[in-house]
């Protein structure tokens, strides 16, 4: 666009494309109650983030990272996990995880998508069926990574950003 140029980005003026990175879309509180025992386990964890904030980044941290490198971060990631404060983080979590079906957001998505998944990530099969629901989507599983593909595999993700993001420019010209 032009400099002052104004955007409606809700109806994707502006933007030519858009990246989801190992991000199953939340399909509600009807779901989350249709699985008694992963909700649970989340509200559990949900406690340990309010009351113990540090230690349960620290496993959070430990259960998204895979590679030798990026567990060596792990620290360096919990202290800047520690600036959101607990209360909005349980928050967010509820909201994402419980609380929004947001399925038919899918059908809104009006540009390209790339869609970044982990190869061993438990909702692959919710990205999936992510891919086939958005128009002009495609799916890349990433190998050896867990849910933080970009720090599990930081070469193979900017590669693939970088081949997406180049597209999207080639079509721009």
């Amino acid at each position: 666009g032009r400099p002052g140029e104004a955007y409606n980005v809700c109806n994707g003026e502006g933007v030519s494309g858009y990246v989801l990175v190992d991000a199953a879309v939340g399909q509600g509180a009807a779901a989350a109650v249709a699985q008694p025992e992963l909700l649970k386990g989340l509200l559990e964890r949900l406690v340990i983030y309010q009351e113990h904030q540090k230690e349960y980044l620290h496993g959070m941290m430990n259960a998204i990272i895979q590679s030798p490198e990026g567990r060596k971060r792990i620290d360096e990631y919990v202290q800047i996990g520690l600036r959101t404060p607990p209360d909005l983080g349980v928050s967010m979590l509820m909201m994402d995880f419980v609380a929004y079906d947001r399925r038919a957001a899918l059908a809104k998505f009006n540009r390209p998508t790339l869609i970044v998944a982990a190869a061993q990530s438990g909702e692959l099969e919710v990205q999936r069926e992510m891919s086939r629901q958005i128009k002009d989507a495609k799916l890349e599983i990433i190998d050896n990574a867990g849910h933080a593909v970009f720090i599990d595999q930081p070469q193979r993700f900017r590669s693939l950003l970088a081949d997406f993001m180049q597209r999207r420019l080639a079509r721009l010209q």
